[in-house]
């Protein structure tokens, strides 16, 4: 029985040792233990008690000596306790006892899963180089270490120990450690058996490497077992190593040549790398021997039918029990028997299988296949349909639904769709299902799949159905929500738009690899509309099963265009009535009417009713057609519709345009509005705008703006178009319409246009208007280019005056010559001649003639013969003799022009008296005028107003209104100008100065408001008209501040003048600049400033007494004006603040009065100069310089 005080001694002892802390004080307390327990009766202490303390205990003792003294003790207490045990290994590895160790661990698998003794374990046998007994210890242990394995197989392999280490690895399934580990020991020793093993563990867990690599390290002649021979051929044969299966089978055989499963592995190997009979030579034997092996029997049936040794395989499928045919025996039998021509007995075999395997997918299929070879469809769909519930495959679908596709059974193609499982036949029937639901009327469905499967959109099937069935237009919208472009579904819906179709060629292609019979009709119609026949190529393309029916169509739309066959008795109204269309194209209207009419009563179609209006329209009955083409409208967007609804319905033209641009921006019908509505304002009007709220910027809407603009009159508007227009494009006709355009608005600028593009034009008038033009205006070498151009064209120089001109302005004096010696009478441009070539005596000789002479002579000889003497002597002369008042009105003119005014007015006055000529009495005026006589002027004026008619009526009262204004009679002029309401805006800046003057700005304002001036005068006007309103308005607050100014004779500071004036904030800058800049006021006469300087100032003087200019404010003239005016008197304080610090002239009159003032003893001061003499304050100013500038020379004079 346990002692418990020594027990519990000795555990206090232990846990003192434990939780000590100090390594010497541990040490002593060891000692101490250890002293104990040699006194201590070791077998009356409970090891229960003491054994936890014990397993730490060992782990704290750190000095060997002391744990070889204490371990003895306590196995005494605890005998088994690992921890000692873990101990003793630990300290025989410290003591370099290699062996102690691996005899330790290796017998006590406790150790197994004590980490660091197995690493101690693997280490001892490192330093002993001996791995055998640790190799097997960790096989036991499941534990597996490649190395140890390798330096196990190196160095200490044995057969037995390698045995137990494989079952212990197998009692550990552990198949992964027996490969690795026999993988290592086949690297020293050759072993069939281990190589059998490895591929057994291989196969377990799926590591073909390893298996492959047992395969490819057997060595066929090195085999003694049949077995393994057996395992290791079949494994060559799996892994497709047929040469080498052969060979370890060939081994085999010899070692068991009875062997029938490696006869059948060699018949298999044979077979694999091509040795056919010999191949079949072994299943002979096999067959023949083992009857009942069907598996076999089934392989070389296979093998006799796949290499055609069809009669071997029928006779050996006859020893076959027919309950034992497979599914592919009774197909291959079936057509074995329907090549004999046994129709019948094939169908038999195949209904026979099909009861025998009905789930059989290759049986139905074959069935299927057979049915629909010979005719009998509802059969072969019926077992397609089952096909597909067992095993759906491309061509038993693509049946089924081609099937329902004819019969338009679209509920079904969609409940076979939904049921297939998987996604590659989804996806390839997708469109079909899709085209189902457009079929169906489900438009929001099929869109719902083209927006989440793209490649539906160039599906053939759901490509077909848009053209075929779409037409609503809610569903139209719909599938452009889709997003078509760029698909040929999109090409479909612009068929069904009416939209121009491009790329012929690419549908055309399409159409032919998918059948789509939408494609191959839309472009072969395409070309259709445009040549009116089917040319080969599209014929050809045509002419294969599938689109048999668009060969078809086509070939009788060509037959009635050409009228070769006519006989058509019924229209496709899914390819939108081509018949019907062609018949109306054609001209065949009884027939297209006839056709109509076996349509008329079906469903709304909005095509049906288009070609119905189209047939109303070409046979005059307007009113049905524009019924019929609204109604086609409001169903169904189409271009053709509204372009029909154009043509034949005016009211809704700008409404039609605009769904044709929502629709096919390049589809407005140009031609049909131009020789339409050009000349309808209100239409017109809607149009262009409508064009340029939808941004539409082509040719063709320039050149529509540009007519229209130019037949309303706006001009300028139309030729901005048309010069936008020609810059880019390249059409003659817009340059002939830009010059046409131009030439109303201005020859000149037409001439220069038809200079630079000459030869876009053929008219003969037009080339001689330019050429004038040009000649007009001096360009004589572009005028003689354009005049050649025509005479080259046969046109007569002596015609043309103007090219005699330019030739002698150009100098080819020859050339003008000729010409002239071909006029019939003299001319100015002879003249001109003339004296161009210093002919004088000959234009003084035909001045002299008796003959009558032309105004146009006479003023062409004023006007570049004047200045010869010879000339001016004769043409006076000639003036005396006759009195022509051509020649007296030229002679006025250049009199006045050379300042002899006397002489203009004599000839004036006696052409006014005498002939009462406007022209001449309008030049009396204005040399009155100039010689100062402005109350005769007036008066000739208004003898001149009392009987001039038209444009010399303007010219008078133009200058009556002058004259007025120059007598500063402004109340006269606005009396005139109310009284006659005069249009001429050439008299408006004197009436609007007029009303300045008498302050009466707004009427001013008002007045120009009325009337279209230059710019620059208008500028000119309303800046008069504002300084005026800004002059009073500064006027209204500096009269207050120059009033309180001078009433208390001094200056306001600035704060003063806004407070007590009132001044806004927004002018407190203006009074500021007005009291402190030294700047007129406006444009003021500086003259009239002298001359009241005087009296001011002398005013100022004698009631302010002042004795200097510089004791002169603004307050203090303003207070001496009369009337007062800030205006004034800021700029007479200006006026003398410069007069006073400017240059002045030292001229005799300043001089004398200088002299004069210092003999008089006046005072050098400005003031007084004036004072006394009255001038005004410039001369005061220069003469007071003047007389400190003689006495400071009279001091200089006196020094010397």
């Amino acid at each position: 029985m346990a002692d418990p005080k020594l027990t519990k001694a000795l555990v206090m002892k232990m846990n003192a040792i434990i939780t000590e802390k100090d390594p010497e004080k541990k040490k002593i307390r060891i000692a101490e233990l250890i002293e104990d327990l040699k006194a201590a009766d070791l077998t009356q202490v409970d090891r229960n008690d003491v054994d936890p303390f014990i397993s730490v205990l060992v782990r704290n003792i750190s000095d060997s000596t002391q744990i070889q003294e204490i371990i003895p003790y306590l196995e005494m207490i605890s005998p088994g306790n690992k921890s000692i045990a873990e101990s003793k290994v630990l300290e025989n590895y410290s003591a370099g006892n290699y062996l102690d160790v691996i005899r330790l661990v290796t017998s006590d698998q406790y150790f197994c899963d004590v980490e660091n003794i197995v690493n101690l374990v693997i280490s001892s046998a490192d330093h002993l180089e001996k791995y055998d007994s640790v190799a097997l210890f960790l096989s036991k242990c499941g534990r597996y270490d490649d190395r140890i394995a390798a330096k196990y197989a190196e160095r200490d392999r044995n057969d037995s120990t390698t045995d137990d280490i494989i079952d212990n690895y197998e009692k550990h399934d552990d198949c992964r450690a027996i490969i690795s580990f026999l993988r290592n020991v086949l690297a020293y020793e050759y072993s069939e058996k281990y190589l059998v093993k490895i591929i057994e563990c291989g196969k377990r867990v799926e590591d073909n490497e390893s298996i492959i690599y047992a395969v490819d390290l057997a060595e066929p002649d090195r085999i003694e077992d049949a077995g393994a021979s057996l395992v290791l051929a079949s494994t060559a044969l799996d892994l497709g190593k047929y040469e080498k299966a052969r060979q370890i089978a060939d081994r085999g055989l010899k070692l068991d040549p009875g062997n029938y499963d490696l006869k059948l592995v060699m018949a298999r190997s044979l077979y694999g790398i091509g040795r056919i009979n010999e191949s079949l030579d072994f299943y002979r034997d096999v067959c023949s021997s083992q009857p009942e092996n069907r598996q076999a029997v089934y392989e070389m049936m296979d093998i006799l039918y796949n290499h055609g040794r069809t009669k071997e395989y029928a006779e050996t499928l006859t020893k076959v029990n027919r309950e034992n045919f497979r599914p592919e025996d009774y197909i291959r039998i079936s057509s074995l028997v329907k090549e004999s021509g046994d129709v019948s007995g094939s169908v038999n075999l195949l209904k026979e299988a099909v009861s025998k395997f009905p789930d059989n997918a290759d049986i139905m299929k074959a069935y299927a296949a057979t049915m629909s070879d010979i005719g009998n469809m509802g059969e072969a769909f019926q077992a397609y349909r089952h096909l597909i519930s067992i095993r759906p495959e491309d061509d038993s679908v693509d049946f089924v639904m081609r099937y329902l596709f004819d019969r338009r059974s679209y509920e079904d193609i969609l409940e076979i769709y939904e049921s297939l499982q998987k996604e590659a036949l989804k996806e390839k029937y997708i469109g079909l299902a899709a085209a189902s639901y457009i079929y169906m009327g489900y438009m929001d469905d099929a869109v719902k799949m083209s927006k989440e499967h793209r490649e539906i959109l160039d599906d053939p099937y759901f490509v077909d159905s848009i053209l075929f069935s779409v037409r609503d237009k809610d569903q139209v919208e719909m599938l452009i929500s889709a997003g078509l472009e760029n698909t040929y579904s999109s090409v479909s819906l612009d068929r069904l738009l009416g939209k121009e179709i491009r790329g012929v060629d690419y549908i055309l292609e399409y159409a032919s690899k998918s059948c789509s019979r939408s494609m191959a009709f839309i472009a072969a119609e395409s070309v259709f509309r445009k040549m009116h026949t089917v040319p080969d190529k599209i014929k050809t393309a045509l002419s294969t099963k599938c689109l048999e029916e668009v060969y078809d169509i086509m070939v009788s739309m060509q037959g009635i265009y050409t009228k070769e066959n006519i006989k058509v008795f019924e229209d496709h109204p899914r390819y939108l009535y081509p018949a019907i269309d062609t018949f109306i194209t054609a001209g065949l209207y009884d027939d297209a009417y006839r056709m109509i009419n076996r349509y008329e009563g079906t469903k709304d179609d909005p095509f049906l009713d288009y070609e119905y209006a189209r047939l109303m329209y070409v046979m005059n009955r307007s009113k049905d057609a524009i019924k019929l083409v609204r109604r086609a409208k409001e169903a169904f967007p189409n271009v053709d519709f509204y372009l029909l609804s154009i043509t034949i319905d005016e009211d809704s033209v700008v409404d039609d345009i605009s769904a044709i641009l929502d629709l096919d921006r390049n589809a407005v019908p140009y031609r049909i509005i131009r020789e339409k509505y050009l000349d309808n304002h209100n239409i017109m009007s809607g149009i262009i705008s409508l064009l340029h709220q939808k941004n539409l910027q082509d040719h063709e809407v320039m050149r529509l703006e540009r007519d229209y603009l130019f037949r309303t009159g706006k001009k300028e508007e139309a030729i901005n178009v048309s010069a936008s227009l020609i810059k880019e494009s390249k059409d003659d006709e817009d340059l002939r319409a830009h010059f046409s355009i131009l030439r109303s608005i201005n020859e000149d600028s037409a001439a220069d246009f038809l200079l630079h593009h000459m030869d876009k034009f053929g008219s003969m008038d037009d080339l001689r208007e330019a050429a004038h033009s040009l000649y007009r205006r001096r360009n004589f070498e572009d005028a003689i280019a354009v005049y050649r151009v025509m005479i080259s064209r046969g046109a007569n120089p002596v015609q043309f005056p103007e090219y005699i001109d330019c030739l002698i302005e150009a100098g080819n004096y020859a050339e003008a010559d000729d010409i002239i010696s071909r006029l019939p009478s003299v001319m100015p441009v002879t003249i001109k001649f003339y004296i161009r070539m210093g002919k004088t005596d000959r234009v003084v000789e035909y001045l002299n003639s008796k003959g009558e002479k032309s105004p146009d002579d006479i003023k062409y000889i004023a006007r570049v013969g004047w200045s010869y003497d010879d000339i001016r002597e004769a043409f006076l002369k000639y003036y005396e003799e006759s009195g022509d008042l051509v020649a007296g009105k030229v002679i006025m003119e250049k009199f006045k022009n050379e300042g002899r005014y006397q002489d203009a007015l004599r000839i004036a006055s006696y052409l006014y008296e005498n002939y009462g000529d406007a022209d001449a009495g309008i030049s009396y005026v204005d040399l009155l005028r100039i010689t100062g006589d402005s109350e005769r002027a007036l008066q000739v004026a208004e003898d001149l107003a009392s009987h001039c008619s038209g444009n010399a009526c303007v010219e008078v009262y133009r200058r009556i209104y002058g004259i007025l204004y120059d007598m500063k009679r402004y109340g006269d002029i606005l009396k005139m100008f109310r009284k006659r309401k005069d249009a001429d805006s050439s008299i408006i800046p004197f009436v609007v100065r007029s009303y300045l003057a008498e302050d009466d700005v707004d009427q001013a304002e008002e007045t120009l408001s009325q009337y279209s001036l230059p710019e620059s005068v208008k500028n000119s006007l309303m800046q008069a008209i504002n300084e005026k309103r800004y002059l009073d308005r500064l006027s209204k607050y500096t009269s207050r501040i120059l009033t309180i100014e001078f009433k208390q004779g001094r200056k306001l500071s600035l704060g003063e003048m806004i407070s007590r004036a009132d001044v806004p904030d927004d002018f407190t800058n203006d009074i500021k600049a007005f009291f402190d800049d030294d700047k007129y006021l406006g444009s003021p006469n500086t003259e009239y400033l002298e001359r009241i300087s005087s009296s001011v100032i002398r005013r100022i003087a004698e009631k302010e007494k002042i004795h200097s200019s510089d004791e002169i404010y603004i307050h203090t003239i303003f207070g001496h004006l009369d009337p007062r005016d800030p205006v004034m008197a800021k700029n007479l304080y200006v006026y003398i603040r410069m007069a006073i610090r400017g240059e002045h002239a030292e001229t005799e009159e300043i001089r004398e009065m200088a002299e004069k003032a210092m003999a008089d003893k006046v005072e050098e001061n400005e003031i007084e100069i004036i004072r006394k003499y009255g001038v005004g304050i410039k001369t005061a100013a220069a003469v007071v310089r003047m007389m400190k500038h003689m006495k400071e020379r009279g001091y200089q004079n006196v020094q010397t």
